[in-house]
This record gives structure tokens, C-alpha cells and sequence, in this order.
């Protein structure tokens, strides 16, 4: 069971592997993922900072 798990999480990061190599040209995807990882870190800082 766990390696079924293992095998699915692998398949998934192989299938977006390909499609942002597919898609590497796109500025608006970049654009996207660097706003995705700032809102993770702002996410992330304030559930860590609480005063």
C-alpha cells in the first residue's frame, strides 16, 4: 500500500515535471508561481509569528 502511494506521488510529480518543462516559456506561469510561493511564505511567517 505504501509503495502504491509512493508510485501515484512520483507519477504526479513526473506528469508536472513534463508540463512545466512543456510550459517553461510562459512568463505568466513564472509570474504565477513566484506570487503562489510569497503567499505561502506570508501564510506561513504569521502562523509562525504570533505574538
Amino acid at each position: 500500500m505504501l509503495l502504491n502511494i509512493v508510485d501515484s506521488i512520483n507519477k504526479i510529480a513526473k506528469d508536472f515535471q513534463g508540463w512545466i518543462v512543456a510550459n517553461g516559456s510562459n512568463p505568466l506561469l513564472w509570474i504565477g508561481l513566484f506570487f503562489a510561493g510569497l503567499l505561502v511564505f506570508y501564510i506561513t511567517y504569521n502562523a509562525l509569528h504570533k505574538d
